[in-house]
């Protein structure tokens, strides 16, 4: 998890074929329907049916792929625009209102165990939206690949969704397959740099840390691999 800021918003979110429709007015048509609605009808199902799941899925993902550079939202293993789902930060049955929210989207990996398979509509808590938290400063990892949440403002929030081994919680972040991905993006790293031959410096830890940082893509699971290699990981703290 870390910080992602969003661009502008897509010009046309409708499928081939139709009338070219902004995200804008997508937007302004959902809230204008859920005005409409009639007392008797479901406002997340019609969120979804009649305007969600209406708009042309690829122009929403290929945005957001180029906001994260490559990365799924929770996990940050790879996630490709044509495999990856899009996702509510604030599940769209919790608030139908933000279904079309730019700063509510994101591109998720579509792992079974972990990530928006197995959040589907559970509650981020008071967890901040990506684009406004640098959870990257929240959030440790251990040498065996657990991510943890770091003292601070979220950390019990974060706790709650985040996982371990045997409670899985909203995002099942710390189940053996993730905690393996980033163990073995740590072990990948180190083989990278071990014909040093002797410990690096901090100035030059930095520097591989700010190289993996500009990368477009940033590699799978780069936190743990920053981390990593500016000598954070170890054993979970007490």
């Amino acid at each position: 998890m870390r910080r992602i800021p969003k661009g502008a918003l897509p010009v046309n979110v409708d499928p081939p074929g139709r009338p070219a429709r902004s995200l804008v007015q997508a937007q302004h048509d959902l809230a204008l329907g859920l005005r409409k609605l009639a007392p008797t009808a479901n406002p997340a199902e019609h969120a979804r049916k009649s305007h969600f799941d209406a708009r042309h899925k690829p122009a929403l993902a290929e945005p957001l792929h180029r906001e994260q550079r490559g990365i799924c939202v929770y996990c940050e293993g790879r996630v490709r625009p044509d495999e990856g789902t899009v996702e509510h930060w604030v599940a769209l049955s919790r608030d139908p209102a933000r279904a079309l929210d730019w700063k509510n989207l994101y591109l998720s990996c579509t792992v079974a165990d972990s990530c928006d398979k197995h959040k589907a509509d559970q509650s981020m808590g008071t967890l901040p939206l990506p684009c406004d938290c640098s959870y990257e400063q929240h959030v440790g990892f251990t040498s065996g690949g657990e991510i943890y949440a770091k003292e601070g403002p979220y950390r019990e929030a974060l706790e709650g969704v985040l996982g371990t081994s045997d409670e899985p919680k909203v995002l099942n972040l710390n189940g053996r397959r993730q905690r393996a991905a980033r163990a073995a993006a740590i072990e990948q790293l180190k083989a990278q740099i071990a014909g040093t031959g002797r410990s690096l410096p901090l100035e030059q830890r930095q520097a591989v840390a700010a190289k993996l940082l500009a990368r477009n893509p940033l590699p799978a699971y780069v936190g743990a691999q920053v981390a990593w290699v500016l000598w954070e990981t170890g054993a979970r703290p007490g």
